[in-house]
């Protein structure tokens, strides 16, 4: 195409878009505010005048105050026409009287808030604002708008998740195309008395502000999204921070020079204002950038700012500098929020050392830096979503210098350190009492014997050792040796009574607490309940062992050898006594109770290898078909004990056996064929709730010729889990009994 020609803006600006859609030079930068005035050019009157336009005053200013004019005053006036806000504008209408430092600021209030407080210089393109706010989110990710270049959609993370929620809660904004590009990390934030949020900047000691205004677009939908309005965000709001803002006007600040040089601007800037501590004042603007950060979980930018301002300023500013102390706890906390455990706490413990040094253990802002370091501690070992109300309660307590409770002191007692313990003693002693109860959650602490040695260091004598504590103690199977120990050497009064004898007893680690105490208390006497407990204590064998090792006079008794014949664990035990005591009887009872154990195979078998004069009676044959694992039992009586005879009531208590009966039954009549099978044993049987139908099936094929009677009957009858098919073998069974009896009678009678 040749020569001139004309062609209108709308057609322009798309083909335009187009062209630089993917570009990401800084030259789609500067033009897309302006394809915003052509592509409208169509639509508007060519000599009409507009009394006000179609955008804010705040986003006019956020799209064009880059571009150059030869009055600086006009950046302002000459998009008051285009603005909305043209009734509103009061101390804004164009005139030239106006300095630029008061304009500048009467801009800033009316876009914000009138009361913030703002600092301009004649000449220079630059607001200094200082103002409290929120960080509501994060910017994600930028995308051009493919349909209109002069917008671009942002991606927003929002902070109203979870501390230790890893899924991240994005809102998508539609805005109109600013002027200094936005950047994936740039902050939102809502400023005091703003009704319109900002995107900003960090750097190592304020922020620079990108977009003043944050005003979306129409809602439109786009692939079944809606992207959001403002409100919903903007109740989002978490701690109150303090910010340095920078707005720098000047046209290229966002190059990569510029940033090099808007580093500086602070400094250079500020050394204008009335701050009489420069050092002073930026450590805590650093701390003020890396909280905000923080808000955003972006850590790791974070800590680099502290690190290098605690390294820049901690030569100049003394060690118990309240700044440096504030930079160093603020460092402490991102590391907790890294995961780095240990460098959060050693630098937690520094700052709370030197408050304690010039300000005292009760001064707030030491309870404050104790209380964060508490919820390091806690935080370490706790789920926030299990634990949350104890963790915010106790935290808060500690700031307050409030009484600990005895129901939290207790959760102290029984995490897995001793340090957040230590921190608590540490407080005011009123306030955190070491009670009975106390002393029993750390006696039972798998991990208590460190929090124990505290307890007894910081408290002395205030500590009351009693039974309750040392039977906790005692049944300790990981702590309970060493929190021991430490208790007999501390404590040479406490008396080691039967019940904590027991307990150790009773303890699977049990045996090395037991040792101990034997080797420290040479006076203690071994009871029946102490020798009962390890009898019934699954690794009894080893308790055993050690108390006749260590006290051979120990009188074992009959409740003893009981006690280990219901031990499932019991064949070593009695193995064991079996060896060391010959003289020792197994009694019926003692038979009983093995037949009736679950492992009873074994520890009869053991019996009747060391003890092969024992009578396997009535009794202890009904204990064996009543269990479980009967069969197995029966069939090693059956095997060793050939003349052991087969009662009714063994019957009865097999047949009556829910589950495992049939195969008992089965079993007995294989290898005893002369057992008569009763009415009673029929009953128990047709009474069966569980294989009642099986055990009758069984019983009526192997032996055809018992008889069903009217009780067999009512007892089938009374049990409704034997059901229809139960109740069909018997009446069957009955029918056919009866015709037999009949035809034997006729028989008889004819012969006559």
């Amino acid at each position: 195409m040749c020569g001139s020609a004309s062609i209108d803006g709308h057609t322009f600006s798309i083909g335009f878009g187009q062209l630089f859609y993917k570009n990401h030079s800084e030259l789609p930068n500067l033009i897309r505010p302006v394809i915003y005035l052509i592509r409208g050019a169509i639509f508007r009157p060519k000599y009409a005048i507009r009394s006000s336009g179609a955008l804010s005053l705040g986003e006019l200013i956020d799209m064009y105050h880059t571009r150059m004019a030869t009055k600086l005053h006009d950046k302002i006036y000459a998009l008051l026409s285009m603005s909305f806000d043209t009734s509103n504008v009061a101390g804004l209408s164009p005139d030239y009287r106006v300095t630029w430092t008061t304009l500048l600021e009467r801009l800033v209030k009316f876009v914000l808030f009138k009361d913030v407080s703002v600092k301009a210089w004649e000449d220079k393109e630059i607001v200094l604002i200082e103002s409290k706010g929120y960080v509501i989110g994060h910017v994600s990710s930028i995308d051009a708008d493919s349909t209109r270049y002069d917008r671009q959609y942002v991606s927003i993370v929002s902070n109203n998740q979870s501390e230790f929620d890893n899924k991240e809660h994005t809102t998508r904004w539609l805005l109109h195309a600013s002027a200094k590009p936005i950047r994936q990390g740039d902050l939102v934030c809502l400023l005091q008395g703003a009704s319109k949020p900002s995107i900003i900047r960090a750097y190592k000691d304020h922020f620079s502000i990108i977009v003043i205004a944050v005003t979306l677009q129409d809602k439109i939908q786009k692939k079944g999204e809606w992207f959001k309005s403002l409100r919903p965000l903007l109740s989002m709001k978490g701690f109150s921070r303090d910010f340095l803002l920078i707005w720098n006007w000047e046209k290229g600040s966002e190059s990569l020079q510029g940033q090099v040089e808007d580093e500086d601007i602070t400094e250079r800037y500020t050394s204008m204002l009335e701050y009489p501590k420069m050092d002073t004042n930026k450590t805590v603007n650093s701390i003020n950038v890396a909280l905000a950060l923080g808000d955003t979980r972006n850590y790791e930018k974070a800590k680099n700012i502290l690190q290098i301002q605690v390294a820049n300023y901690e030569g100049v500013l003394e060690r118990e500098s309240l700044d440096m102390l504030a930079l160093k706890e603020s460092l402490a906390w991102i590391y907790r929020e890294k995961n780095k455990q240990m460098l959060a706490e050693n630098l937690f413990l520094q700052v709370i050392e030197t408050r304690k040094g010039f300000q005292g253990i009760n001064h707030r802002a030491t309870l404050s830096s104790m209380a964060r370091l508490g919820l390091v501690y806690m935080l370490a070992e706790l789920s926030p979503q299990n634990h949350r109300k104890f963790i915010t309660r106790l935290s808060n307590q500690i700031e307050n210098n409030d009484q600990i409770s005895e129901e939290d002191m207790i959760k102290v007692g029984n995490l897995s350190s001793h340090k957040m313990m230590k921190l608590l003693l540490e407080l005011k002693r009123d306030n955190v009492e070491v009670t009975e109860e106390v002393v029993k959650a750390v006696a039972s602490n798998y991990y208590g014997e460190s929090i124990m040695k505290l307890i007894l260091e910081k408290r002395g004598e205030e500590i009351i050792i009693t039974e309750e504590a040392l039977k906790a103690i005692a049944s300790n199977e990981y702590a309970g040796e060493d929190i021991m120990e430490l208790i007999l050497e501390k404590r040479e009064e406490i008396i080691i009574t039967e019940e904590v004898l027991k307990a150790a007893a009773s303890n699977h680690s049990g045996g090395k607490i037991l040792e101990l105490i034997l080797e420290k208390r040479e006076e203690i006497i071994i009871t029946e309940k102490v020798l009962r407990a390890a009898a019934n204590n699954y690794y009894g064998e080893e308790i055993l062992e050690l108390i006749l090792k260590k006290r051979g006079e120990v009188i074992i008794t009959e409740e003893v050898l009981n006690a280990a014949a219901h031990n499932y664990n019991g064949g070593k035990i009695l193995e064991l006594i079996l060896e060391k005591r010959e003289e020792i009887i197994i009694t019926e009872k003692v038979l009983e109770a093995a037949a009736s154990n679950y492992n009873g195979e074994k520890i009869l078998e053991l019996i009747l290898k060391k003890r092969g004069e024992v009578i396997i009676t009535e009794e202890v044959l009904k204990a064996a078909v009543s269990t479980c694992y009967g069969e197995s039992t029966m069939k090693l009586i059956l095997e060793k004990r050939g003349e052991v005879i087969i009662t009714e009531e063994v019957l009865k208590a097999a047949a009556g056996n829910g589950y495992y009966g049939k195969g008992i039954i089965e079993l007995i009549l294989k290898k005893r064929e002369e057992v008569i099978i009763t009415e009673e044993v029929l009953k128990a049987a047709a009474g069966n709730g569980y294989h009642g139908k099986e055990i009758i099936e069984l019983i009526l094929k192997k032996r055809e010729e018992v008889i069903i009677t009217e009780e067999v009957l009512k007892a089938a009858r009374r049990n409704e889990r034997l059901g229809q098919e139960g109740m069909r073998l018997l009446l069957e069974h009955q029918a056919k009994h009866t015709i037999i009896l009949e035809e034997g009678v006729k028989t008889a009678t004819t012969d006559e």
